[in-house]
């Protein structure tokens, strides 16, 4: 100032450029069918992250996006590294009516992370994820001859045909409709 007043500020900055890592991905229940209500996806950062999962219908090629905060630190170390890390978590869940869960299809998920200073990591992605949660439909059943005869040398013998609409195999149970 004019009377030659002086007085000094300091500010430390920090500079990263060094983008997160993700040490690990995984999603449970793979294959995702109608036993179970939630498909949970986990990440694990090596700093604090945004984390963007971009849920990828290979059959449809559409795409959702979903974020999450990796800003929990974790008591493990990161995976042959010894760092801190962070978990991340996303649930979808198959049994809430306010959200719009995943429509059937086989699923590629991409993960990445970005910290507080922009920096995003490589994209970790898991393929080959199967959400099937519609029952198979039988169709087109039939026994021929419909009634059994207890006398001939096909005794007792029927032939069931039906279609199946993506099942793999079929269990049949036969019973008795006097005995139950």
């Amino acid at each position: 100032d004019l009377a030659y007043n002086n007085s000094i500020a300091e500010q430390s900055i920090v500079i990263d450029s060094t983008p997160p890592v993700i040490a690990s991905a995984g999603v449970s229940h793979n294959p995702m069918t109608s036993n179970s209500t939630e498909l949970n996806l986990t990440a694990a950062v090596n700093e604090k992250s945004m984390v963007t999962i971009k849920l990828i219908n290979t059959t449809t090629n559409i795409t959702t996006a979903y974020l999450t905060q990796a800003s929990t630190p974790r008591p493990e170390k990161g995976e042959g590294t010894g760092e801190r890390v962070y978990g991340s978590s996303y649930t979808w869940r198959f049994d809430d009516a306010y959200s719009k869960e995943p429509d059937d299809g086989i699923y590629n998920i991409e993960i990445t992370a970005r910290d507080d200073a922009g920096n995003e990591s490589a994209p970790i992605i898991i393929e080959g994820v199967v959400i099937d949660r519609t029952p198979p439909v039988i169709s087109a059943q039939a026994a021929l001859p419909y009634v059994l005869f207890s006398a001939g040398d096909n005794a007792y013998t029927t032939n069931l045909s039906y279609d199946l609409s993506d099942a793999v195999k079929a269990k049949i149970k036969i019973y008795n409709s006097n005995t139950g």
